[in-house]
């Protein structure tokens, strides 16, 4: 539950929430024009602007036009299971590449893949370390209709054991796949629908 949650570049309110409120086990979407506030709030959930008192525990952020480092998708599904010194790394990382539909990926070279590959690689990095909380900026920008299709299918699957935020433009997106829509404009809440 978020309550009073105000933010401001300098001297320009970006965002004012009496409240808000994430259950469990849903998928939220975030819609509003450029500039409503939408990643900044993304970024104060997951601990990476203004104070941590609205951080969400255990969350991982996954930015519009993710970076991947170079070498193989394998080294960057393992990132962060390597940092952990977690066992089995090897299976973990093919699970996570089958539920983003990229098995067989391992070795190719990061540089070599495309947008959608590049965000899909980004997700299976995230859902690795299991949070509990998929932070998503624009998952849909940039990608093709299949790759949106299949964002669909991960993100339907993997609702049961984690609550995904996402900030988008993608009405259409939203409304398909979404247990809730919050309407941001000027920062705030303009109404949240089912």
């Amino acid at each position: 539950m978020i309550e009073n949650l105000k933010f401001a570049y300098e001297t320009k309110i970006v965002l004012d929430i009496k409240k808000l409120e994430f259950e469990k086990n849903k998928i939220y979407a975030i819609l509003g024009a450029n500039g409503s506030g939408k990643t900044t709030l993304l970024k104060i959930l997951n601990g990476l602007l203004g104070t941590r008192k609205f951080k969400i525990e255990n969350s991982i952020y996954v930015h519009q036009n993710p970076l991947l480092f170079s070498g193989t998708v394998f080294d960057n599904v393992a990132f962060g299971l390597k940092i952990r010194k977690e066992k089995n790394i090897n299976e973990k990382v093919k699970d996570a590449l089958k539920l983003v539909g990229l098995e067989n990926f391992e070795n190719r070279k990061s540089k070599n893949i495309s947008g959608g590959e590049i965000q899909r690689v980004a997700i299976a990095r995230a859902l690795i370390l299991q949070p509990k909380v998929l932070l998503l900026d624009e998952p849909t920008a940039n990608v093709d209709k299949q790759t949106v299709r299949l964002l669909e299918k991960i993100l339907q699957q993997i609702k049961n054991k984690t609550t995904v935020i996402f900030a988008s433009h993608d009405h259409h997106f939203a409304k398909r796949i979404s247990d809730k829509i919050i309407y941001l404009e000027n920062g705030e809440i303009e109404n949240l629908g089912e």
